[in-house]
């Protein structure tokens, strides 16, 4: 019997044809590689007493202010020292944020990117970057769909 990494490229074979499963393999190669070096989460060396607080930028509202001003003001608030996570700021068109239209601009009620370098300020932070998602509404998207390449 095949080991069970080698039955799922015959698998992906079938369904993909030989380049599927030939990019799945370089796809396991990279990512076997990446698990032997430190990662972000290795290198975060949290002290006893900090945290890190995992959120959306608009999580924590106060009418009338950007939701990452908010979140700042929040996090001052905590007792000791507390990075943030803060889940996609990207304009989007569906799912919470992870269907990116544009990777260059903040949602207009989170803020602007002043507001993120504001939050960066005296705190670990941390952003979603979700390259590997797009809205169909993205310019990337509409060109590619054109046949126009990345």
């Amino acid at each position: 019997m095949k080991p069970a990494r080698e039955r799922l490229f015959s698998a992906l074979a079938r369904v993909y044809g030989e380049r599927g499963a030939d990019l799945a393999r370089e796809v396991l190669a990279l990512a076997e590689t990446q698990e032997k070096r430190p990662g972000p989460l290795d290198r975060l060396d949290l002290a006893p007493g900090e945290g890190l607080l995992i959120a959306y930028g608009d999580q924590v509202r106060r009418e009338g202010e950007p939701g990452l001003r908010t979140l700042g003001r929040f996090l001052a608030r905590l007792p000791g020292g507390f990075g943030v996570h803060v889940l996609p700021i990207h304009p989007y068109s569906s799912d919470d944020g992870f269907s990116v239209i544009d990777y260059y601009a903040v949602r207009p009620e989170l803020g602007s990117w002043a507001d993120v370098q504001a939050l960066a300020r005296g705190r670990r932070l941390m952003l979603d970057a979700v390259v590997n998602h797009a809205s169909k509404e993205s310019v990337w998207f509409k060109r590619f769909s054109r046949g126009e390449g990345l």
